[in-house]
């Protein structure tokens, strides 16, 4: 299934890039773009990935001091 939705990724790409190419949006600008490239790719892959780590610290956070609140009647 992954290899079916990677393959439908890449041909909406190559659709894209042939329609941009063709009819683009501003007449002149250039398909790859040097100086946000890095930052684009950046985001890309360290944005789900910190999330994600930050999301758990932030629950396992909660837990510990909800734990750690409780109070256990005798």
């Amino acid at each position: 299934m992954i290899l079916q939705i990677g393959i439908a990724l890449v041909i909406v790409a190559v659709g894209f890039a042939v329609l941009e190419r063709f009819w683009p949006s501003i007449r002149g600008q250039r398909t790859w773009r040097r100086p946000g490239m890095f930052t684009d790719i950046s985001y890309f892959f360290i944005n789900p990935t910190l999330g994600r780590l930050l999301s758990g610290i932030a629950i396992l956070a909660s837990i510990m001091t909800l734990g750690a609140t409780r109070t256990t009647h005798a």
